[in-house]
């Protein structure tokens, strides 16, 4: 799970600690290439449901629909002739309009992280646990576990008025995909889902409300690339982020599986609706290595606790072993 794919950031993205560089995603792309099966999404899903998910079968997906992809992501993944699935928040498609993660990013970047926590803190009282000293990240995180997107607005558009700062949305800066960008990325062979219209933490919504975040942003991107059924990716990602009534409207609106951001790696047993996935930041050549790796031998030993086929769990066990000698390895030399 990527997010977004930039030289360089601007104040709608810098300190959410998630942009890679061109030339670091390249080095990415390179060492999957050179040591996995990289499939289309639509592919896993079909050989996930046969049971035979061969292993070191990889799919690469971004978040969120940032328009650097189709000037970056794009020419290395065609270079490489790789398959990719970007998750859309329709509400700000071919707009100026910004999430509320990148309003944040922007004031916090305009006055202060320690400013905009101090008022967050002072505008939803002890409720709200924000340390001191915290960045853009730390703040978003926060607010996404315990305040509604509407109430989120509302600060942000305060917090612009009381600093006679331009509010996001006034800002020219289109920083998210168009329509002609998209089809022209579907056409080289991208896939695309839904990540809700408004990138929403859905667990705080009602059931009236998941159901309009998640139903309306799959109309609309229905409309405009004619698919019946599409993938769907939980902004945020994590458990505390939907519900059970989540998974059950998007089964119920036509979706074919839908992508969490939990670390690890999916297996041919796994619910298609509960799929995890590994985030992917700027990190050393190692770390990235360890990270693609790690997580896969923590879960797969896990997994392999009160088995009751032995012959399985010794088939997952030597196969281990050799992922974790190839780590080795791969640590040694970096990519």
């Amino acid at each position: 799970m990527y997010h977004n794919i930039a030289p360089i950031e601007d104040d709608f993205l810098r300190g959410l600690d998630m942009t890679v560089s061109p030339d670091m995603f390249e080095d990415h792309v390179r060492y999957l290439t050179e040591n996995f099966r990289v499939v289309s999404l639509r592919q896993m899903l079909s050989e996930l449901r046969s049971g035979e998910l061969p292993e070191r079968t990889l799919v690469i997906t971004f978040d969120d629909g940032y328009r650097d992809l189709y000037h970056y992501a794009l020419p290395i993944l065609h270079a490489y002739n790789l398959p990719a699935t970007i998750f859309l928040n329709t509400s700000v498609i071919e707009t100026t309009l910004k999430l509320w993660p990148n309003k944040i990013a922007y004031v916090s970047n305009k006055l202060g992280a320690s400013r905009v926590a101090s008022q967050a803190r002072r505008h939803w009282g002890k409720g709200l646990h924000l340390g001191y000293g915290a960045g853009p990240s730390e703040i978003i995180w926060t607010l996404n576990e315990h305040c509604h997107i509407r109430e989120i607005h509302d600060f942000i558009d305060a917090l612009c008025a009381d600093h006679h700062l331009t509010l996001p949305d006034e800002h020219p800066a289109r920083i998210y995909l168009d329509w002609s960008e998209i089809a022209a990325m579907r056409a080289a062979g991208f896939e695309f889902g839904n990540h809700t219209h408004d990138h929403v933490n859905l667990a705080l919504l009602s059931e009236q409300e998941q159901e309009a975040q998640i139903v309306k942003a799959k109309e609309i991107i229905s409309q405009h690339l004619g698919l019946r059924e599409m993938p769907f990716a939980y902004p945020f990602g994590q458990a505390v982020n939907f519900t059970g009534d989540t998974r059950r409207i998007i089964k119920q609106s036509g979706h074919n599986c839908a992508l969490e951001a939990i670390a690890g790696p999916v297996f041919a047993e796994d619910s298609p609706y509960a799929l995890k996935r590994i985030d992917i930041r700027e990190t050393s050549p190692s770390l990235f290595v360890t990270n693609v790796h790690g997580v896969s031998i923590k879960r797969a030993l896990s997994s392999m606790k009160n088995r009751r086929n032995p012959d399985r769990s010794s088939a997952r066990l030597a196969a281990l072993a050799g992922v974790f000698g190839s780590l080795v390895t791969w640590l040694a030399t970096g990519i």
